[in-house]
């Protein structure tokens, strides 16, 4: 869930079980980051962020399985993640 600035509340409906892992806030931090830099608005990039890191922790299960999941490969997924979207 993202609240906004306006009271605003979205739901995220991407991501799995398999992203509790350490360092996967680490990775959502730098897409956030990232979406802000090319010049996102804050909570637009928030929304985008949460969904992003969701689909690509949704592929990196698929691909690497669910107990075995790190954070890099959070990382490895984004690119596919933002070709879907």
């Amino acid at each position: 869930m993202v609240a906004g600035k306006d009271g605003g509340l979205y739901i995220n409906s991407s991501g799995n079980s398999a992203m509790a892992k350490a360092g996967a806030g680490d990775v959502l931090t730098g897409i956030i980051a990232g979406l802000t830099a090319i010049g996102m608005e804050e909570e637009d990039a928030a929304v985008m962020g949460v969904y992003l890191h969701g689909r690509a922790g949704d592929q990196a299960a698929k691909t690497r399985g669910r107990h075995s999941l790190l954070a890099s490969d959070l990382a490895d997924c984004i690119g596919q993640a933002m070709k879907k979207v």
